[in-house]
């Protein structure tokens, strides 16, 4: 059995009878000890929570096998604490990588819609089964999902990292290597990359949390927000920004990511650009459950490989031919075109509402705002409704 080490930046005593509160050791705000120990009561919770981890198996989740304490050569009678994990099989790349990493040519590895979809579902369904165990991760980003590539036409997609949880420990050592005050432009290596996010993802955490809050299920949902918009824009969330400054902007002021998609992209790709406007939300209350995110996405990307499943068998003819051909087994050959809508859009918009009528059956009004950045497009408008008619009901 092959594992993997991640060794944290923090230590225990090593005497049992010392894992007690002691008043006399300064503590933070949210109770975690500001020094190089760990109160008894942290050690506890976490005890607590890696023992529901090493039984937790799924094929969305880097298995936790267990921790191991050996004695420190930092400090006499404490205990450096490492996590075991269990090491992949097969070989696999972090998201991170994926996403930004060049190729020899000055490329970049591709990443379309339906990647984006299926790796964003393969997140959310390692965070469901954490939270059926009442667990958070806490430390979701690129950097901590993991993608391998299979027989299958989907990736298989990890989180790895589990267990970490930074907050029981404190700011100061999680982020210690990090460099405060403006950040310095540089390239990184993957070891460096892992160093600088795993631990503690800053840019990737709720502003609750910036705040000195307990990480809970609605911030990992902002966090899957902010993964995904990483994936659509190719960029790191406040990439420019230094700690103090994601602290200052995002924790306490009103900074936030957003994705606006374009009036020509996909269907799909809108519904991305939607699901993370919604996660990175700056109030948890607003944010929709991970549940409904989880059905949504599985629901858009089995239309969009229905749709092209219509499509394959006129693939080789040219695009005009095969969109009629299209139409016509979709039963909407006689229908006018995208672009005839559209046209006339502008010349019925004060006509009234515009209604939509769901795969469920229901009849919905369109928003205003769907109508104004997708004029005529009634594809987008379907699947946008129906997600947010799902929040609305949830």
């Amino acid at each position: 059995l092959s594992v993997e080490l991640n060794v944290l930046p923090m230590q225990l005593p090593l005497v049992p009878t010392e894992l007690q509160e002691d008043p006399a050791v300064p503590s933070s705000s949210s109770g975690q000890g500001t020094g190089r120990w760990l109160s008894g009561c942290t050690a506890r919770a976490w005890a607590k929570d890696l023992e529901a981890l090493a039984t937790a198996r799924h094929p969305n989740l880097r298995a936790l096998l267990g921790v191991t304490l050996t004695p420190s050569e930092d400090a006499e009678g404490s205990a450096a604490l490492t996590l075991v994990y269990e090491a992949a099989a097969a070989p696999g790349r972090r998201l991170f990588e994926w996403v930004h990493a060049s190729l020899p040519d000055g490329g970049r590895h591709p990443l379309d819609s339906r990647a984006m979809g299926h790796v964003s579902i393969g997140i959310c369904e390692a965070l469901g089964a954490l939270s059926a165990r009442g667990l958070t991760f806490g430390a979701l980003c690129s950097v901590n999902v993991e993608v391998f590539q299979t027989s299958a036409r989907d990736p298989l997609v990890r989180l790895t990292g589990i267990g970490g949880y930074w907050w029981r420990w404190g700011w100061r050592r999680a982020l210690r290597v990090r460099e405060a005050g403006q950040p310095r432009r540089r390239v990184l290596n993957a070891e460096q990359v892992v160093e600088r996010y795993s631990l503690c993802p800053v840019n990737w955490l709720a502003p609750e949390v910036l705040r000195g809050g307990t990480p809970c299920a609605a911030a990992d949902v902002y966090s899957l927000g902010l993964v995904l918009w990483e994936m659509l824009y190719r960029a790191i969330p406040f990439g420019d920004y230094s700690i103090a400054q994601i602290v200052g902007a995002v924790g306490y002021g009103r900074r936030r990511v957003q994705a606006v998609a374009s009036p020509g992209a996909s269907t799909l790709s809108s519904f991305l650009h939607e699901v993370a406007s919604r996660c990175a939300q700056r109030e948890a209350a607003q944010r929709p459950p991970l549940e409904v995110v989880l059905e949504s996405l599985r629901g858009a990307c089995r239309t969009h490989d229905q749709k092209r499943a219509r499509r394959a068998p006129f693939g080789k003819l040219g695009k005009q031919t095969e969109a009629f051909f299209s139409d016509l087994v979709g039963g909407s050959a006689l229908r006018p075109s995208k672009e005839a809508v559209a046209a006339g859009a502008a010349d019925t918009v004060e006509e009234g509402p515009r209604m939509i009528r769901l795969e469920a059956g229901e009849w919905v009004q369109v928003d205003a705002d769907l109508v104004s950045q997708f004029p005529g497009d009634e594809e987008k408008w379907r699947a946008l409704m129906a997600f947010r008619s799902r929040l609305s009901s949830g």
